[in-house]
């Protein structure tokens, strides 16, 4: 098993440093609103400063974004030290949505918003030790737009995006302050492609908002047939993260089926055209999520329009229903199935695209042949869609 490296341990100078400006953060913060809070307080002595909201929108992303955690720490063991930065970022967040709550509305509600988050961050970028103000801002923008940046009773842009599409742009325009880039430290696992897809079942099932993922994959596929440049491909497990659990965030997205099909179709427009645009480090990684806040600032147009459509083709209209929401998760799950089927790792190596797969995988059962070669006949798992139990049982064998 490979050693990690020194510059990630435990006892990593720059680690302690991050945690340390993490801490004076959140002390900031709360000396910052606590004046504010306790005058609106003293102001409206009746009304309660705090209450218990917990949304079942809130929780199950968050669960759902911790199973991933889990899944990828198994094979990028790197990630277990930054879990310490992320947990206090969390802290960060509370912090910052209760002075910015008490500040506006002189009440509080503490549910799991700020959790889903912070983690949705961080399932798309992390900086290394030492790049942790990156975070913070990412962190505060979120949390910040949140309150600031609103449409009537909704969030004009979605938190987490907006919070990674500005960090993104300052470290294009700024190569000093970092490079969050872990799309493919992201992609180790064998199969966090088939869990993303399998995991949002849980959330399409429940909300409608499986059209936006089927238009942004359409779209992807189409751009890159006519023009003949593969940037993204939706079977990738960064790009499904984005489509599936990110651009489909139903409180900064269309309500209408139609608007749900061309907000989705200009998301997976803008993510091609950006990603061809912009082919080199960071900017590439970046367009993945550039994106996000544009697409949401056109969603009241993509929902009026879709009104408009609907009006004149009504039997458009009925198929977009929701109330054929399983069927159309039905046709998502096959259409993602069969490009995963297609696409999986037919061949490993040094020219493979993540030649450092065998520096984390835990288990080493990445098996080289004598040319140096990693092959699919000895790794099946790596290279067989929806390896699931051949996983499982790659990890009982290595504990043997």
């Amino acid at each position: 098993m490979n050693a990690a490296p020194a510059t990630m341990g435990w006892h990593n100078p720059d680690l302690l440093g991050d945690l340390r400006l993490i801490a004076v953060t959140a002390v900031a913060i709360v000396f910052i609103f606590a004046p504010i809070s306790l005058l609106r307080v003293r102001t409206s002595p009746l009304k309660r400063a705090w209450s218990w909201h917990i949304k079942p929108t809130h929780a199950l992303p968050a669960l759902i974004q911790t199973l991933l955690f889990t899944y990828w720490a198994l094979y990028w063991r790197e990630l277990s030290f930054h879990i310490p930065a992320i947990g206090c970022l969390v802290v960060v967040a509370y912090a910052l949505d209760a002075g910015l709550s008490m500040a506006r509305y002189g009440h509080w509600r503490i549910g799991f918003g700020p959790v889903p988050m912070v983690f949705s961050l961080h399932l798309f970028a992390i900086w290394g030790h030492g790049e942790i103000h990156n975070s913070l801002a990412a962190v505060v923008i979120a949390v910040s737009s949140k309150h600031v940046l609103r449409r009537g009773d909704r969030h004009l842009f979605n938190p987490s995006g907006l919070g990674i599409a500005v960090v993104g742009l300052l470290n294009i325009f700024f190569p000093a302050l970092g490079d969050g880039d872990i799309a493919h430290e992201f992609n180790l696992p064998p199969n966090m492609a088939e869990l993303i897809v399998l995991l949002a079942i849980i959330v399409q099932t429940r909300v409608p908002v499986v059209l936006v993922t089927i238009a942004a994959t359409a779209t992807m596929l189409v751009f890159s047939t006519l023009t003949g440049i593969g940037a993204f491909a939706p079977q990738w497990a960064p790009v499904t993260l984005v489509i599936v659990l990110l651009f489909t965030d139903p409180a900064t997205s269309p309500h209408t089926p139609l608007g749900k099909i061309m907000f989705g179709a200009l998301a997976g427009l803008l993510m091609q055209s950006m990603a061809a645009v912009m082919p080199g480090a960071p900017e590439f990684f970046y367009a993945k999520v550039l994106p996000i806040p544009l697409v949401n600032l056109a969603a009241p147009w993509c929902d009026r329009a879709g009104y408009i459509i609907a009006g004149r083709a009504r039997w458009l209209a009925n198929a977009l229903h929701p109330r054929f929401n399983k069927r159309h998760v039905a046709v998502w799950l096959l259409v993602a199935a069969a490009l995963i089927i297609a696409d999986k790792r037919p061949q490993l190596g040094p020219g493979h695209p993540e030649p450092e797969l065998h520096q984390y995988n835990r288990t080493e059962a990445i098996i080289y042949s004598a040319d140096n070669t990693v092959r699919c006949v000895d790794n099946p798992v790596y290279c067989r869609p929806f390896s699931f139990v051949a996983e499982a049982q790659m990890w009982a064998k290595g504990r043997q």
